[in-house]
Order: structure tokens, then sequence, then C-alpha cells
């Protein structure tokens, strides 16, 4: 797996340990969308679908956090969980972005959208028949 995975990898663990950490919640908002873009831009020449397929668990693992109380941390209460989740959504989203928006051009700027058909095709050597 390439290097960028990796950093992904431990952008999420930086993720979940600035969630448990003291640290102020708008400090590490900031350090987490920088590092969730320079970890975005780490990915641009490799393969993608390692980062989305985790990202979509991320997603996953926040919906069922909200959705039922089996994600809270023991003896923490409500106010850490929610900013676990928050951290490491918000540093998904920021690294997941700048590959979408790498994807979208890569596929709009290939050669196969390049011939997208508006008809029938004619060829150019077949006689017209009147």
């Amino acid at each position: 797996m390439a290097f960028g995975f990796w950093a992904y990898v431990a952008g999420l663990v930086i993720s979940l340990a600035l969630g448990f950490s003291g640290l102020e919640f708008i400090f590490s908002l900031i350090i987490l969308a920088a590092l969730g873009l320079i970890v975005g831009f780490l990915n641009f020449g490799g393969d993608s679908e390692h980062l989305f397929a985790l990202f979509t668990l991320t997603i996953v693992f926040w919906i069922m956090h909200y959705l039922s109380g089996i994600f809270s941390v023991a003896g923490a209460g409500s106010d850490l969980s929610s900013a676990i989740f928050s951290n490491l959504l918000l540093f998904s989203i920021a690294a997941t972005t700048v590959l979408a928006f790498k994807n979208f051009y890569d596929s709009s700027h290939s050669p196969s959208a390049s011939r997208i058909s508006t008809g029938p095709r004619q060829n150019p050597k077949a006689r017209r028949v009147a």
C-alpha cells in the first residue's frame, strides 16, 4: 500500500488522540483540517479506493454514534465522545474532498470523457445512398 494510505491511517489516530486531549476544540479543528488537506494531497498520485473505503467506514461509525449510545467513551460522557467523532469526521472530510476533486478532474479530462456520443456514429468512408 502507498505511503498516503498510511498517512491517512496516522491522521485517524491523531484525530483520536486530539479528541482525548484537553486541547482547545478550535485548535484541534484547525490542525485536523490542515492535516486532512496535506494527506489528501499526499494521495494524489496513488490509488484512492482504500481511502474512500475508510472514509465511508468513518461516516458509518459517526452515524452509528449519533443513532445509539454504543460508542460512548466509558466514564468520559457524551462531550468527549462527540469531540472524538467530530475530529474523525473533520479529518476524513478534508482528506477525501481533495481526492474527490482529483478524481473528478481526472475523469473529466480523460480521453474516454471526450468520446461521449451525441448520436449514432457515422463512418466517413461509408457511401451514402440517395
